[in-house]
């Protein structure tokens, strides 16, 4: 194992074979085709990306079968103390739990403990599910692993917690309204974080233990991974990475309720130790733990069109695949404030990595992406595998037309969907081609083995044409998106629609103002009438504190969410006084309306104030009045 720390780490190699048995690895290397990996080389991407992002710190693993494994340990788990990254250094790896949970039920349906084609609901009848097919089509244990149950994501509100002993129950009480069911279950993919921590109580309620106990001594332990660990202590804490934000500063650790979705803490020691496993386990003869009957059940997908379709992009049980540079990797990331990470597996290039980090970057991810492709340019350097490649072709003509999206993370910006995520796919004599609704480029599409298309030319991007087995309708699958045929006609005039509906609320809630305080001044200038200026209080302050609320949230990235600051504060109770006001706007003006005898102002006002009521009635119902996000 070849390890390359950095700081005050001392630079050592640790051996576990005998030179005998690198001779006989360089051997190999040289008969299959495999090249070494130029870690000196790699180490210098690492530190340039971390400068250019200013990631505090990186630990780096490599695993390729039938060679050593590498360890590259950049910069500082703590910044303050000069505290360096070693191997040994635990970080948050947040999303990556579903892996584990899914693993976890998967030796549970092993040991006859649960069948996952059990209804949910027969599991945990006391969890309340707004499912309107309950009768003929129930949530199953598998729906909520394969993020097939129609439930939303998390939603902010849902993170509002500083208790990290916070009982599961509580936090199924918290995302109650995420619990309603926006599809047939087991028909559509969504991820969901809402669905694992349903998941983890349901395998509370079954084991008699906690999640983290059964998950840690059942899993994390036969796989090795010793120094990994889902319930956070005052010992375990003083192992792990203290996270950063975007400024440079560290923040609180973010405590959440969804802690089956998101809590498990590793390092890239015991990370590679999984990879292990995992790469055994995509041979023939199969792990002892990740048996082949596991894989097998791990990776392939029964409830969702990807799986029914055999398409190479899905996700599985709590381990997804995705496409990148031409080849296919199975694995996950996860990211939370002040961390992020992610790991990955190539069965075609017989290799894999893991990126661990404490920092949460204003743009989301981009410094973890930039070390994820380094990584990975890295090993198909070395590895004489050709890519995924396809040529152009056209696609049968019954599914050239106009389609929607259908599988929104969130209900209340599935509208967003449907605006911008609308795609047409056209054919002229040198192929098809993918464009995006409204506007957008077409990208030739590639016909590759398995009836597959790559979408454009950056090779990250597949694409699969069926049918929807339940509405009948033609689909494509565009990675882990969906997509619906629709009328192009109907396509056409929604968005028109929508653009005139958002152009008549834009008038109503910024140029109304606008236009009646110049009625205002003329009306004074002219000693005329002014008694409909109180009216105008109510609507115009609401609006005031609306949009300082909106630029306040807008100047807010992930990790300042998470502290007491001038941004959250002004949110909250931005939010608090628009509501007050678009309510005392209604009162006030269907009490004294008849004293504005201007019809135009009068409609006006009315229309303004019954907007602004909806809209904050609407925003209180979805939990984002008065919401905390210093909590997150």
């Amino acid at each position: 194992m070849l390890i390359i720390g950095t700081g005050k780490m001392k630079k050592y190699i640790k051996l576990k074979c005998t030179l005998s048995l690198v001779i006989l690895a360089l051997f190999y290397c040289i008969a299959s085709g495999r090249s070494s990996i130029d870690t000196l080389l790699l180490s210098l991407k690492v530190d340039s990306i971390m400068k250019e992002f200013s990631i505090p710190g990186v630990a780096l693993g490599i695993v390729r079968l039938g060679e050593p494994d590498i360890i590259i340990c950049r910069g500082f788990a703590e910044k303050e103390g000069y505290v360096p990254v070693t191997p040994e250094t635990a970080f948050r790896v947040s999303s990556i739990t579903k892996t584990f949970i899914g693993i976890a039920f998967l030796e549970m349906e092993r040991r006859g403990l649960i069948d996952l084609d059990q209804p949910v609901m027969s599991l945990v009848p006391d969890v309340s599910i707004d499912n309107p097919w309950e009768d003929t089509d129930p949530i199953l244990v598998r729906h909520l692993l394969e993020h097939t149950a129609g439930f939303d994501d998390l939603h902010f509100s849902n993170y509002d917690t500083g208790d990290p002993e916070a009982p599961l129950a509580e936090g199924l009480k918290r995302t109650e309204k995420a619990r309603r069911v926006r599809w047939i279950p087991g028909t559509v993919y969504s991820y969901s974080g809402v669905g694992y921590l349903l998941a983890g109580y349901i395998m509370e309620s079954v084991t008699g233990l906690s999640f983290e106990d059964y998950t840690e001594s059942g899993i994390l332990k036969s796989l090795g991974m010793n120094n990994s660990f889902l319930r956070l202590d005052p010992e375990r804490q003083a192992r792990l990475a203290r996270g950063y934000g975007y400024s440079g500063g560290p923040i609180p650790y973010p405590y959440v309720y969804a802690r089956p979705a998101a809590s498990l803490h590793s390092t890239v020691e015991d990370m590679l130790s999984f990879l292990h496993h995992l790469a055994r386990g995509f041979e023939e003869e199969g792990d002892s733990v990740l048996s082949p009957g596991l894989m097998k059940n791990l990776l392939n997908p029964d409830s969702s069109h990807a799986g029914r379709l055999n398409f190479p992009i899905r996700y599985g049980t709590g381990i997804g695949s995705y496409l990148s540079d031409g080849f296919i990797w199975y694995g996950h990331n996860g990211s939370d404030p002040g961390y992020a990470s992610v790991y990955m597996y190539s069965p075609r290039l017989k290799a894999g990595y893991v990126i661990m980090t404490n920092m949460f970057d204003r743009s989301g991810t981009t410094g973890i992406r930039l070390l994820k492709a380094a990584v990975e340019s890295a090993i198909i350097q070395s590895v004489n595998v050709p890519p995924v490649t396809g040529t152009p072709s056209a696609v049968a003509e019954k599914y050239v037309g106009v389609y929607r999206r259908v599988d929104s993370r969130q209900r209340l910006f599935s509208w967003m969907e449907y605006l911008f995520g609308c795609r047409k796919i056209s054919t002229d004599s040198e192929g098809s081609s993918l464009a995006s609704i409204p506007g957008g480029s077409g990208e030739r599409l590639l016909l590759t083995q398995g009836n597959h298309y790559l979408a454009g030319d950056d090779g990250n991007r597949l694409l699969m044409f069926g049918t929807n087995s339940e509405s009948g309708n033609e689909m494509f699958l565009l990675n882990h998106g969906q997509y619906e045929k629709t009328s192009a006609g109907a396509l056409y005039a929604s968005l028109t629609l929508a653009f005139l509906v958002a152009a008549a609320v834009t008038f109503i809630l910024v140029l109304y103002p606008v236009i009646t305080v110049i009625t205002l001044v003329r009306l004074v200038l002219k000693k005329s009438q002014v008694t409909f200026y109180r009216f105008l209080h109510f609507p115009f302050w609401g609006l005031v504190a609306l949009i300082a609320g909106t630029i306040a949230y807008l100047g807010l990235d992930m990790t300042e969410m998470g502290q007491k600051n001038m941004e959250a504060i002004i949110f909250q109770w931005g939010s608090i006084i628009f509501m007050i006001f678009s309510l005392a706007g209604v009162i006030h003006l269907v009490t004294n309306r008849k004293r504005i005898r201007v019809r135009g102002v009068r409609a006006g006002l009315a229309a303004m104030t019954g907007l602004q009521f909806s809209l904050a009635a609407f925003l209180l119902f979805e939990g984002i009045i008065g919401l905390r996000f210093w909590a997150f």
